[in-house]
Order: C-alpha cells, then sequence, then structure tokens
C-alpha cells in the first residue's frame, strides 16, 4: 500500500525543556505577530505573566464549559475587532482547540461550520499563526483540527490543512502548574492515543514507531503521578510532556478509532472531562479491537513490556482516577452515543466495523 508523509503533519517548530516558554516573544516576532490574542485555561500559566512578556495580549480565559459553538463564536468576533493577528493557547486540550478554531474564523469571517469534516474545503484566505503551549497531556496542540461543542449537542471535528501549529513550547515548568488529578486523566488519554494510532487503518511505519517509544515512556512514566507519591520533579514531567507529543505526532499522521469516538460523545453531552473519559474507555476500546488488530496490539504489549491488560489495569489503579461510568456518575443515552459514534470521522479508520450493538458493548463493559 502506497501512504504518504507530508510535512505539514508537524509543527514548524517543536521547542522542548524547562523554561522554552520564554522564547515565545522571539518567535511570534520572527512570525510578524504584534497583536496576539492568547486563550488560556483558567488553570494554566497566570495572566500576569503573559501580559508582562507579550505588550499587546488580550487574553481570554476559556470556562468550564470548554470550547463551545458560542464560545469560540465569541473570541472569534473579539479577534476580528481587536484586529488579532496571531492566536497563543496555552493550556490543556480544549483551550488548544479552542485557539485554532479562532484562527480560522477569524480571518475567513466564517463561522465554525464551514470546517467541520465533510464541509466544502474553504482555501481563500489565510488562518492566523497558532503558537501552542501545553500544559496537560492532551496532544492537542500537535493536529490540524479539533473537536467543538456544538450547539445541538455533542462534538464535531473541525480542521484545515493549514491550522497546524506554527510553533509549540513543550515545557515541563508549565505541567507542574497543573493538577495532578488532571495530568493523570490526561496521560491516559496519551495512552489510549498510542493504543488506537497503532492499530488504527492509517497506521503507518512512523505512526508506529512514535506510537511505540511514546507508549513504553508513558506506562513507565506515569504511576509519578500517583496521589501517594510525591511531586513529580519537572524532569519527569518534561518526559510525559515529550511522550505525549509524540502520541498527537502518531495520530494525526493515522487517526483514531471507536474508543476516541465515544468519548468525543460522552464528553460533549455529559459532565465528564475528555481525560476522564479516555480514562474509562481505554480498556474497553482496546477490547473490542482486540482480534481485528491483534498484530498491532501485540506492539503494544512489547511495549508494555508484559500482559497489555493487566498494565493498564494496574496503572488506571495507581493514578486513581475514574474508572467506571458509574463512578463517573453519567448514564447515557445509547442512541445518542451510537448516532455520534457513526457520524465521527475517526470511526471510518477503526480495525473493526462499528454498529449500535458495538457502542451498547463498549458502553456496558464501562458501565
Amino acid at each position: 500500500m502506497i501512504r504518504l508523509l507530508t510535512g505539514n503533519r508537524l509543527p514548524a517548530e517543536i521547542w522542548q525543556g524547562p523554561g522554552c516558554r520564554h522564547r515565545l516573544p522571539a518567535t511570534l516576532a520572527a512570525l510578524g505577530v504584534r497583536r496576539p490574542l492568547v486563550i488560556a485555561s483558567a488553570r494554566a500559566w497566570a495572566a500576569a505573566d503573559l501580559a508582562a512578556t507579550l505588550d499587546a495580549a488580550t487574553i481570554i480565559f476559556t470556562g468550564p464549559e470548554g470550547a463551545t459553538e458560542a464560545a469560540i463564536a465569541a473570541a472569534a468576533a473579539q479577534a476580528r475587532a481587536e484586529r488579532i493577528d496571531g492566536v497563543v493557547s496555552v493550556g490543556g486540550g480544549t483551550t488548544h482547540d479552542m485557539g485554532k478554531a479562532v484562527a480560522l474564523m477569524a480571518p475567513s469571517d466564517k463561522d465554525i461550520g464551514a470546517f467541520l469534516f465533510g464541509a466544502p474545503p474553504v482555501t481563500d484566505f489565510q488562518p492566523l499563526p497558532v503558537l501552542a503551549i501545553p500544559t496537560t497531556f492532551s496532544a492537542a496542540e500537535m493536529v490540524a483540527g479539533g473537536a467543538v461543542v456544538i450547539a445541538a449537542g455533542g462534538k464535531a471535528i473541525f480542521g484545515h490543512p493549514r491550522i497546524q501549529p506554527r510553533a509549540v513550547f513543550l515545557d515541563g515548568e508549565l505541567a507542574a502548574t497543573t493538577a495532578r488529578p488532571i495530568l493523570a486523566a490526561s496521560g491516559l488519554n496519551a495512552v489510549h492515543h498510542c493504543l488506537e494510532s497503532l492499530y488504527s487503518l492509517g497506521h503507518q511505519a512512523f505512526s508506529d514507531a512514535w506510537a511505540c517509544f511514546a507508549l513504553e515512556r508513558l506506562l513507565r512514566l506515569l504511576p509519578a503521578l500517583s496521589p501517594a507519591a510525591p511531586p513529580p520533579p519537572v524532569d519527569t514531567l518534561q518526559a510525559l510532556l515529550e511522550a505525549s507529543t509524540m502520541s498527537g505526532l502518531a495520530y494525526g499522521i493515522s487517526g483514531l478509532g471507536v474508543g476516541h469516538a465515544v468519548c468525543h460523545s460522552l464528553a460533549g453531552r455529559w459532565a465528564i472531562s475528555h481525560g476522564d473519559a479516555n480514562a474509562v474507555i481505554l480498556p474497553h476500546s482496546l477490547a473490542f479491537n482486540a482480534h481485528a488488530a491483534a498484530g498491532q496490539i501485540a506492539l503494544a504489549t512489547r511495549a508494555a513490556g508484559g500482559d497489555l491488560g493487566e498494565a493498564l489495569t494496574a496503572l488506571r489503579a495507581t493514578l486513581g482516577v475514574v474508572s467506571t461510568l458509574r463512578e463517573a456518575g453519567i448514564a447515557p443515552d445509547v442512541d445518542l452515543v451510537a448516532a455520534d459514534v457513526l457520524a465521527d470521522p475517526i470511526t471510518a479508520t477503526n480495525p473493526r466495523p462499528v454498529d449500535r450493538a458495538a457502542v451498547l458493548g463498549i458502553l456496558e463493559a464501562a458501565w
């Protein structure tokens, strides 16, 4: 089979190391960005630090509702009104998805619906440059698209070939400012990226290599986030950031599968974060695909250094994350989730066909 890996699958620059965030002003200047819009998680790098660093910065904090259609429309309108010429996103996956959406909407004067999967391509404009500073292990900063909570409910996937962030700053000092339970859940999201990337129908040698390396490192280092462990050193958080980035590079090439499609629905419609949804669904999407993708899952088993199922069970217990839908306090409607999953473009690269019965089985196993 002939496959293609293009340079636009990668950010132009990936800075790594504690303190690398201080290169942000010089990078903005090199891109000619004079009026950046900073979109930051309320838990992320303090606004005062940003304001002191970036003289012309306008700062928007993402609220608990996340990257909703209404929130990104309001942010895009503000960006247009203030003649913003670049976007800096600081935080977790929701923040980076919102930043990319605004970078598409503000210069095009279109709503997010114009960029959803299946819409005719919009190529008659240049998106604003995006610079991303992750404070979790979501890896959303590595891909040319994201998810938005739409007014009708659930999450929809958007993207554009020119929305890949121009620069990403992997700074372990900032990961240290994020609450440990949030880091733990986002770490399991990264593990799920690795697994679904490995057995996605779109996998190739490059994505396999990144996924296996990242999976081994994540499984080895994530126990440092146990509630019973001392505060993890910055070097450990730095290594976890870099591993999660590789999980993003992997799925940016390969695509994902039914597990993440279920998580998109759960987090879009019920009171559960994307990270917690992945912590719950991860082993059940793996089990669903066990026979259809046995060869690729064997690669994951080798990366785990032993029984993969046992390793995941032990890791979830060590991290103290939510592990069932019942524990999360949600009882999702099967028909709604099934409709969302079957409409989600990432379901198309799942190695085993997916229907309502499959979604029901995953939800029942996760209950």
